[in-house]
C-alpha cells in the first residue's frame, strides 16, 4: 500500500493492457476520489481499456462545458495547403539528408492529414462524459482518445507508408522497415490535463530517416494552433515562419518547466530552485507547449527532466528548425535522453552548468 499523488491509499493489482498495449503492466487500485470537477474510480481488470460497456472500468467524468464540435483550423481557410499559405507551401531547401524534395513534400502532407484525423478523435473525446482511463506502469494515464487516436495513425500509415516503421507511445513499436524510416507518434501529450479538461494537449509527429529526425509536428486542437519543422524547410505555427528569441541574459528571460519535484530523482530540486531565481520570470506551462513557445520566442528555455522519445522527438525538430537548441540534461543533441532542455540556443550553455551536479 501507498500514498497516491491524489493523497488517496492505493493498492496494487495486475493487470494486461488490451492487444498491442503494454503488458502486464500494474494498475493502482483507486477509490473514488474528487479532482475538482472529476470523479475517478479504478478497479483490476483483464478487459482493454476502451472497453465502454465495462461499468466498473476507470471513468473519468467531466460536465459538458463546451459543445465538441469539429476543430476548423485556421489553414483550413480557402487558399491554404495544409497550414501555409499556398505562395508558401514549399519553403526552404531540401533536408539535411539529401533525399529529393518530392518526397519531403509528400511525407509534410501526409503528416498534415495524420494530425487533421487524431485531431478529429481527441477532440471528440475532450471533455467527453464517457471518457474512460486506465493506469500504465509508469503510474502515467492513458484514455480512448489515446489509444483511438494512435490506432487511426497507424492505419493511415500503414495504408500510406507501408515500409515506413512506427514506434508509439500507446501500442508500442513496428520494426522500422526496408524504407529505413520511422514515425514516432504520441496521439495525446498532456493527457493527464486532457483528463481535466484543460485545453493544453497535443498530438505529437515525427518522423526518422536513416537515423535522423526530419519532421516535427505537434498539432494542438483545443488551442487552435499547429506547430512543425523539417529539416532545412524552417519551422512554422499555422503557416507563419517562427524564431526563438534573441534574448541572452537570464535577468531578461522567461523559463518553464513544471515543478520542482519532477527535479528531485536527477538530484536537481535545489539547484532548479537556484537556477530559476536567476530569470526574470517563471512559468509552468509543461508538456509540448513549452517547447514550442521557446520556438515562438515566447518563452526562451524550457525544462523537462523526464520524458520520453515520444515526448520530444517532434519538439526537438520544431526548436532546432526555428533556430534553437534542444538537448538532454547532458548536453548532447538527442530526444531520448530521458529529459530535454531546449532554449533560444544563447541560454543553453548557462543553463546546463547550472544543472550540472
Amino acid at each position: 500500500m501507498y500514498v497516491s499523488t491524489f493523497g488517496s491509499v492505493m493498492s496494487m493489482a495486475p493487470h494486461r493492457s488490451g492487444a498491442g498495449g503494454h503488458p502486464a503492466v500494474a494498475v493502482r487500485r483507486l477509490p473514488t476520489v474528487a479532482m475538482g470537477a472529476v470523479a475517478i474510480r479504478m478497479k483490476r481488470s483483464d478487459a482493454p481499456i476502451d472497453a465502454s460497456h465495462d461499468q466498473d472500468a476507470f471513468a473519468i467524468r467531466s460536465p459538458p462545458c463546451v459543445a465538441t464540435r469539429r476543430w476548423t483550423a485556421p489553414w483550413e481557410a480557402s487558399g491554404t495547403t495544409h497550414g501555409m499559405p499556398a505562395d508558401a507551401a514549399r519553403p526552404g531547401p531540401p533536408f539535411a539528408s539529401g533525399y529529393p524534395p518530392d518526397v519531403f513534400e509528400r511525407d509534410l502532407e501526409l503528416a498534415h492529414d495524420l494530425a487533421d484525423a487524431a485531431d478529429q478523435v481527441t477532440l471528440r473525446w475532450f471533455r467527453s462524459t464517457e471518457l474512460l482511463a486506465d493506469a500504465k506502469g509508469d503510474r502515467t494515464f492513458v484514455t480512448q482518445a489515446d489509444t483511438e487516436a494512435e490506432r487511426v495513425l497507424r492505419q493511415l500509415l500503414a495504408s500510406a507508408r507501408p515500409h515506413d516503421g512506427i514506434l508509439g507511445e500507446e501500442l508500442g513499436q513496428d520494426d522500422t522497415g526496408p524504407s529505413g524510416r520511422r514515425w514516432i507518434l504520441d496521439p495525446v501529450d498532456g493527457t493527464h490535463g486532457f483528463m481535466r479538461g484543460a485545453p493544453i494537449f497535443a498530438t505529437l509527429l515525427a518522423l526518422e530517416a536513416d537515423g535522423e529526425l526530419v519532421l516535427g509536428m505537434a498539432s494542438a486542437p483545443a488551442l487552435g494552433h499547429r506547430w512543425w519543422a523539417t529539416r532545412g524547410g524552417g519551422a512554422f505555427v499555422d503557416g507563419a515562419p517562427i524564431h526563438v528569441s534573441h534574448v541572452d541574459r537570464m535577468d531578461e528571460a522567461q523559463l518553464s518547466y513544471t515543478s520542482v519535484r519532477s527535479f528531485e530523482p536527477r538530484g536537481l530540486g535545489d539547484r532548479v530552485v537556484a537556477l530559476e531565481r536567476r530569470f526574470w520570470r517563471v512559468n509552468g506551462f509543461g508538456d509540448f507547449w513549452q517547447h514550442v513557445l521557446v520556438a515562438e520566442g515566447a518563452a526562451d528555455v524550457a525544462l523537462d527532466p523526464v520524458a520520453s522519445l515520444w515526448d520530444l522527438a517532434a519538439v526537438q525538430v520544431v526548436v532546432e528548425e526555428a533556430g534553437g537548441r534542444f538537448t538532454d540534461f547532458d548536453g548532447t543533441a538527442r530526444p531520448d535522453g530521458g529529459g530535454g532542455i531546449s532554449s533560444n540556443g544563447l541560454l543553453h550553455d548557462e543553463v546546463l552548468a547550472a544543472l550540472r551536479p
